[in-house]
Protein backbone atom coordinates (compact mmCIF):
# COMPACT_ATOMS: atom_id res chain seq x y z
CA UNK A 1 0.00 0.00 0.00
CA UNK A 2 1.46 3.24 -0.63
CA UNK A 3 0.72 6.60 1.83
CA UNK A 4 -2.78 8.31 0.56
CA UNK A 5 -1.63 12.71 1.02
CA UNK A 6 -5.37 13.39 1.21
CA UNK A 7 -5.93 11.35 4.34
CA UNK A 8 -3.06 13.84 6.50
CA UNK A 9 -5.98 16.12 7.47
CA UNK A 10 -8.54 13.39 8.53
CA UNK A 11 -6.91 11.86 11.50
CA UNK A 12 -9.81 8.94 11.29
CA UNK A 13 -9.15 8.26 7.92
CA UNK A 14 -4.93 8.21 8.67
CA UNK A 15 -5.98 5.53 11.43
CA UNK A 16 -8.17 3.61 9.02
CA UNK A 17 -5.34 3.47 6.28
CA UNK A 18 -2.44 2.51 8.72
CA UNK A 19 -4.80 -0.21 10.25
CA UNK A 20 -4.98 -1.55 7.02
CA UNK A 21 -1.56 -1.17 6.34
CA UNK A 22 -0.40 -2.93 9.65
CA UNK A 23 -2.89 -5.97 8.69
CA UNK A 24 -1.09 -6.28 5.29
CA UNK A 25 2.08 -6.27 6.92
CA UNK A 26 1.02 -8.77 9.39
CA UNK A 27 -0.23 -11.47 7.05
CA UNK A 28 2.88 -10.77 4.95
CA UNK A 29 5.17 -11.10 8.43
CA UNK A 30 2.84 -14.54 8.76
CA UNK A 31 3.15 -15.97 5.25
CA UNK A 32 7.22 -15.36 5.59
CA UNK A 33 7.46 -17.02 8.53
CA UNK A 34 5.75 -20.18 7.29
CA UNK A 35 8.01 -20.33 4.19
CA UNK A 36 10.84 -19.74 6.68
CA UNK A 37 9.41 -22.83 8.77
CA UNK A 38 9.30 -25.10 5.34
CA UNK A 39 12.76 -23.82 4.02
CA UNK A 40 13.86 -25.05 7.75
CA UNK A 41 12.09 -28.15 8.19
CA UNK A 42 12.96 -29.50 4.28
CA UNK A 43 16.68 -28.38 5.79
CA UNK A 44 16.17 -30.85 8.79
CA UNK A 45 15.22 -33.30 6.55
CA UNK A 46 18.02 -33.09 4.01
CA UNK A 47 20.08 -33.57 6.44
CA UNK A 48 18.90 -36.31 7.89
CA UNK A 49 19.14 -38.20 5.02
CA UNK A 50 22.44 -37.22 4.41
CA UNK A 51 23.60 -38.66 8.07
CA UNK A 52 21.80 -41.36 7.11
CA UNK A 53 24.70 -42.08 4.00
CA UNK A 54 27.37 -44.80 4.28
CA UNK A 55 30.35 -42.44 4.39
CA UNK A 56 32.90 -43.09 1.56
CA UNK A 57 35.78 -45.84 2.61
CA UNK A 58 38.92 -44.08 3.59
CA UNK A 59 41.50 -44.37 0.52
CA UNK A 60 44.49 -46.77 1.43
CA UNK A 61 48.06 -45.72 1.57
CA UNK A 62 48.75 -48.42 -0.86
CA UNK A 63 46.32 -46.88 -3.52
CA UNK A 64 48.26 -43.46 -2.92
CA UNK A 65 51.90 -45.23 -3.47
CA UNK A 66 50.45 -47.17 -6.67
CA UNK A 67 48.70 -44.52 -8.40
CA UNK A 68 51.94 -42.78 -9.44
CA UNK A 69 50.71 -39.30 -7.79
CA UNK A 70 50.65 -38.50 -4.06
CA UNK A 71 47.11 -36.65 -2.70
CA UNK A 72 48.94 -33.22 -2.34
CA UNK A 73 50.69 -33.27 -6.60
CA UNK A 74 47.11 -34.19 -6.89
CA UNK A 75 45.40 -31.12 -5.08
CA UNK A 76 48.20 -28.72 -6.46
CA UNK A 77 47.22 -30.35 -9.64
CA UNK A 78 43.59 -29.37 -9.85
CA UNK A 79 44.23 -25.95 -8.26
CA UNK A 80 46.40 -24.40 -11.11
Amino acid sequence: MSHDFAHDDDPAATTVFLAAEAAVLTERVRMLRQQLADVDARIRETAEKLGRLDPPPPASAEEHETSGTSATARTRQCHH
